[in-house]
């Protein structure tokens, strides 16, 4: 408590002083009050927020693992089912008799549409179109340019400028090409079943 004042200004002074006092205890008091609980694994005996990063490591549940487990176990029954792997390749077929037959139908709506749109390019080429409009939508004349993909000549081609020696170019060359990263890969290959020759 404050010494008791000695005149009104002093007084009025104090108990200014007092309110504001009291007014940030009781803000700062619901402010507490008002924060969400700390939960306990925050928590330590010196009331403050322990570091994540050196929390004791709770034992992990088996539920991932035995789920690993069921899969690996589901997996390798598949692999020893002979009616099964029988029922993945005949399927695996059908599929890619589908893909072959929506890929040669891709291919020729793709050949189609290339033929028109030679035709409307050059259309729009002469008359100076900017763009057409059919059946609420719209077609736009576009040109842009873009770098061509690197060949085995033009490379050489490019090195032999740039260092005016056909042996510096080729060495530069052949650097490139092995210095190259190599990736392996995976895949199935349909091949033709061979009929046996008939005697």
């Amino acid at each position: 408590m404050f010494p008791k004042p000695n005149n009104y200004l002093n007084y009025s002074y104090y108990h200014n002083v007092n309110a504001n006092t009291n007014a940030n205890h009781n803000a700062n008091h619901n402010a507490n009050h008002n924060q969400p609980v700390l939960p306990d694994e925050f928590k330590n005996t010196s009331n403050q927020m322990t570091n994540p990063d050196n929390r004791e490591a709770k034992p992990e549940t088996n539920q991932e693992t035995t789920g690993q487990d069921s899969r690996t176990n589901s997996q390798q029954t598949s692999l020893s089912d002979p009616h099964l792997i029988k029922q993945n390749l005949i399927k695996w077929f059908k599929l890619d008799d589908d893909i072959q037959n929506l890929t040669l139908q891709l291919k020729g709506l793709k050949v189609e549409k290339d033929n028109l749109t030679k035709q409307l390019e050059e259309f729009m080429e002469q008359y100076n179109v900017g763009d057409i409009q059919a059946n609420g939508q719209q077609l736009k004349y576009c040109k842009t340019k873009t770098k061509k993909s690197h060949t085995k000549k033009s490379l050489q081609q490019a090195l032999q400028n740039f260092f005016h020696d056909e042996n510096n170019a080729s060495n530069a060359y052949n650097h490139i090409m092995e210095a190259r990263d190599t990736a392996e890969k995976t895949s199935l290959k349909r091949v033709k079943v061979k009929s046996p020759k008939k005697k």
